[in-house]
């Protein structure tokens, strides 16, 4: 094979992992430009964490850790965390989902994108027991890393982390947080 139609063939090998990282920024961006004072009210939160493989745990970056990091970088900020069962019970409660999206290329490197998105509770009716989730704030991030340098995930998702807590900040200007 001559070093002209290899680089093609590496060429187009990029192209999955640049359609999934655009889709995905064109999305988070999308999420976000229509909505005023979206976090206003959100007192407590409950996290979740998708995508983090298990394998990636011999690179350092596991699932746990962080949803760890992310509970207490919340609760430093003085946003409560609660539990599935606590977020169903407090009316001022949301969820902020991590999720990582990943795609590993022939070359062993991983396309990757990563979000914080934030479902407030939309009431169905005036019993406040039922209602529908809604994402309502978005924000992420994607790029390519080497396997070994997974853990950086860690430094992305607490810039993700400033995001949220300013944008919160900013729409509960005055408020006291629901653990001060």
């Amino acid at each position: 094979m001559s070093v002209r139609s290899t680089t093609a063939v590496r060429a187009w090998s990029l192209l999955p992992g640049l359609l999934l990282c655009v889709t995905l920024t064109s999305a988070t961006h999308a999420a976000d430009t229509f909505s005023a004072n979206a976090l206003a009210g959100v007192g407590r939160v409950q996290v979740e964490v998708e995508g983090v493989a298990n394998d990636f745990a011999r690179y350092g970056l596991t699932p746990d850790e962080l949803r760890r990091r992310v509970e207490a970088r919340l609760a430093a900020y003085g946003l409560p965390v609660v539990d599935a069962a606590g977020a169903r019970s407090h009316a001022d409660a949301a969820q902020l989902l991590v999720k990582l999206t990943t795609n590993r290329d022939q070359y062993s490197m991983y396309f990757y994108a990563i979000s914080l998105r934030l479902k407030r509770k939309v009431p169905l009716d005036a019993s406040g027991t039922s209602f529908a989730a809604q994402e309502v704030w978005s924000e992420g991030q994607h790029g390519i890393l080497n396997p070994s340098d997974l853990k950086a995930i860690y430094g992305y998702v607490d810039t993700l982390l400033d995001a949220f807590i300013t944008a919160h900040g900013r729409d509960n200007a005055g408020r006291p947080l629901a653990g001060s």
